[in-house]
């Protein structure tokens, strides 16, 4: 695990996150895409792939949005889904943020929410760049 800080003040961290050390956890993937054991749709995991890349950068949007118009519970939800999605994936990181950010936004919490919303849109680019590695390396394998 690793802690990071998504922002700093006078008065200490905003917010913080304890985030897993990878990205991206290859069983959850391997498993949401059917490709356990080396087998499987290596179509279906370009699929998700590109429909996570659009969902996701939909989302964070949004988000940002909701946020900015203090439509807090329309926001919890909003990072609820992005969290499930990204969890479906093994996107463990961006999950983590998610979760954070999701307790941020049902307590309305805008100093915390801010900064996070920075670091979840960093966890969502290094995901989609793992997710478009591990589809390089599985069609790879086929």
């Amino acid at each position: 695990m690793v802690r990071i800080f998504a922002a700093s003040s006078a008065d200490g961290p905003e917010a913080a996150v304890e985030l897993p050390a990878e990205t991206l956890d290859w069983a959850m993937l391997d498993q949401s895409a059917g490709l356990r054991g080396g087998s499987g749709n290596v179509d279906l995991l370009g699929t998700l792939t590109g429909l996570y890349a659009e969902s996701s950068a939909a989302d964070l949007a949004r988000v940002r949005r909701l946020v900015a118009e203090e439509r807090w519970p329309e926001a919890a939800r909003t990072v609820h889904n992005l969290k499930g999605s990204s969890a479906t994936l093994g996107l463990v990181r961006v999950a983590a943020v998610c979760a954070v950010l999701e307790e941020a936004a049902r307590g309305e919490r805008p100093r915390e929410a801010a900064p996070l919303i920075l670091c979840l849109e960093k966890e969502i680019e290094r995901a989609q760049e793992a997710l478009a590695g591990a589809l390089r390396q599985r069609r790879g394998q086929v």
